[in-house]
């Protein structure tokens, strides 16, 4: 995010990464910043914008067609709006320090995604006017998500960080140090509920009524880290985002799919809690306990962030996002 200090922005990440918000910005300064936005110090550019409105890609399309005719065209303040005037004289500048610098740029693009159903509108009439990149509304996905799944591509990329955990808490074992500890999510962590979002179209629906019915398929390369963990007595821990509504059918679905008795605890978050805040302070409870906890697995970056792990291993999941 771009802003300066002196016009009201004010740092607010916790975490140390400096964040600005600029207040009174104009239409000037909002058409600088996504310019800015759109080019690295060493003159490389995104593969892929995250949109909101389509305005980068816009400016990105118009670029490239402006270059291609080797003008820009004429702003008319009596028939267009006071901001198109602004994007042709934002446009105008770049062209005038570098003469191919949109189309560039354009090449490495490969995809846009776009909040807004105006964004979308936009972009698709974009699209009949020969639009540079592929654009997708979210429903769109559904074609591409199936795809990674069932070529195989997804279980490899979940393998491959689950071997690496595996290997990273193997390695500690070898300390000696008392009381090891594994942590791991259960929704697309330690059970698939791939059938029930493919049945739903990826929407949430699908994920809670297979919860619910205790049908989830175990994510085989996280059983393996399970059993793997289980015969070197490291305590093992299952923090999940479900209710204690169906504790019960957790606790059977876990069974039925292998992984049987000797998981040391599994907690189910309260209805109000705060995701990360739920699972950090879980975590906090188990080392207060004595536990030293390893690794932790999870699929979402809420499962992970909040400390009181020597390791995260984030899975793959590009089916649905959790807030923290």
């Amino acid at each position: 995010v771009v802003g300066r200090p002196e016009t009201g922005g004010t740092p607010a990440d916790p975490k140390g990464t400096p964040v600005f918000a600029w207040k009174g910005e104009t239409l000037d300064e909002y058409w600088w910043c996504t310019d800015e936005a759109l080019e690295w110090p060493d003159g490389s550019g995104p593969t892929l914008i995250v949109d909101d409105g389509g305005d980068a890609t816009l400016v990105v399309h118009k670029g490239v067609e402006f270059e291609k005719s080797g003008k820009v065209p004429a702003f008319n303040p009596d028939k267009d709006p006071e901001e198109w005037g602004v994007i042709l004289k934002c446009i105008s500048a770049s062209m005038a320090k570098d003469k191919g610098r949109w189309t560039r740029l354009a090449k490495s693009i490969r995809g846009v995604s776009e909040e807004t159903t105006t964004g979308v509108i936009r972009l698709r009439a974009m699209a009949k006017d020969d639009i540079e990149t592929a654009t997708l509304g979210a429903g769109e996905l559904l074609s591409a998500l199936t795809s990674y799944h069932d070529s195989g591509e997804y279980e490899t990329d979940l393998q491959a960080v689950d071997v690496a955990a595996e290997s990273y808490l193997n390695g500690h074992l070898a300390t000696g140090k008392a009381k090891p500890a594994l942590v791991l999510d259960i929704d697309e962590t330690s059970l698939s509920n791939y059938t029930g979002l493919l049945a739903s179209g990826f929407t949430a629906a699908g994920t809670v009524a297979q919860a619910a019915s205790g049908t989830g398929a175990a994510i085989a390369p996280t059983l393996a880290l399970y059993r793997d963990a289980i015969a070197e007595h490291v305590s093992v821990f299952f923090i999940t985002g479900r209710p204690s509504e169906i504790q019960s059918v957790t606790e059977t679905n876990l069974r039925s799919v292998g992984y049987a008795e000797g998981w040391s605890g599994l907690f189910f978050k309260p209805s109000e809690a705060d995701t990360e805040q739920f699972k950090s302070s879980t975590r906090a409870g188990i080392q207060k306990d004595g536990y030293r906890i390893v690794v932790d697995v999870g699929d979402q970056q809420s499962d992970l962030d909040g400390g009181f792990a020597k390791r995260d291993f984030k899975l793959p999941n590009p089916f649905y996002y959790i807030p923290d």
